[in-house]
């Protein structure tokens, strides 16, 4: 898929964005660099940028082969950049279905890497989230070499904001999801019958609402999050444990949440080619259509140098793609 394609052309798709960092992470720089032996800091860092990708990206090498998992178009993450301490990775999807194996990458990864992250006395934590573009999101493609062609591309919109919000409720043990990327994830698990996602069974959890400013108009928002603990801890035997949530239960709880409040929509996917969410609101509709219009307009107007305003029906240095040269 095309995303650098698609973002110009105003295009419908829908990624997922995986967050994952170092957790009191500053902590650990201060306390390692306060030390007399010849441990570095940098050195637990350097080797989470190079080889978290890498065992995120293995964990697609063992895809199911279930039938009931078509895996022929399912598309690997895309490292779209680092922000400070955290790496972030997105991928189109295609097929609600492969949201699934998409989590299951990313929870596996979180598991197998916080075992080797455990000579450090530290552990990675993650966050996933949807948005979908052209409406409420958009993407913008900056040209770094026109000769080489060479670009990279920056996501911005309320949904990349609340995923970005959803952030300071990870922990190791807490793998935070949006709650339109847990809808997609509750029907698809019920449509799927391949055992290994049996995890998502048992593994989802609820956290309350919590206000993430900015978001659904400051209207508390629902925390659910998957347990990447092969085994509770012992303190859970001291408080009240949580109780997974049915995925049932969770789809009716979405449905609602998204009847109440209307900022908050079923999510869809164009072509879904597993027909479950390829249903597209009337409402996203019309503001693609606003977006498209005064995009044209935008295209058509150029600004000469007597500062008079000029039509230009086929300009071709405007593109409506922010460049920089």
């Amino acid at each position: 898929m095309d995303i650098a394609q698609k973002i110009k052309d105003d295009d419908w798709f829908l990624c997922i964005f995986f967050s994952v960092d170092i957790e009191d992470a500053t902590a650990y720089k201060i306390i390692t660099r306060n030390r007399s032996d010849d441990v570095d800091w940098f050195v637990l860092f350097a080797e989470f940028y190079e080889e978290f990708p890498q065992y995120f990206y293995k964990a697609y090498l063992h895809l199911s082969t279930s039938q009931s998992l078509p895996t022929e178009d399912l598309l690997t993450p895309v490292l779209w950049k680092f922000n400070g301490d955290e790496i972030l990775f997105y991928v189109p999807v295609t097929n609600s279905i492969h949201t699934l194996e998409h989590i299951r990458a990313f929870y596996n990864t979180i598991i197998k890497y916080n075992e080797k992250l455990q000579k450090y006395n530290v552990q990675c934590k993650g966050t996933a989230w949807v948005a979908g573009f052209p409406v409420n999101n958009r993407g913008t493609v900056i040209v770094r070499d026109k000769k080489e062609k060479t670009y990279s591309i920056d996501f911005v919109g309320s949904s990349i904001d609340t995923g970005f919000r959803l952030t300071k409720f990870s922990s190791p043990r807490k793998l935070v999801v949006s709650l339109d990327l847990l809808w997609l994830l509750a029907e698809s698990r019920l449509t799927c019958n391949d055992a290994i996602f049996s995890f998502l069974n048992k593994a989802i959890y609820y956290a309350g609402r919590h206000e993430l400013k900015g978001v659904l108009s400051g209207k508390p928002y629902p925390i659910f999050w998957l347990d990447t603990f092969v085994s509770p801890p012992v303190e859970d035997r001291f408080s009240a444990t949580p109780i997974s949530c049915n995925l049932n239960d969770i789809i009716k709880f979405c449905e609602e949440f998204s009847f109440k409040f209307k900022d908050f929509i079923r999510p869809f996917i164009v072509d879904d080619t597993s027909k479950k969410f390829g249903e597209i609101p009337e409402y996203s509709k019309q503001q693609r259509d606003i977006l498209i219009s005064y995009k044209k307009k935008k295209e058509n107007l150029r600004v000469i140098p007597d500062g008079t305003d000029n039509i230009e029906q086929n300009d071709p240095s405007v593109t409506g793609v922010n460049k920089l040269t």
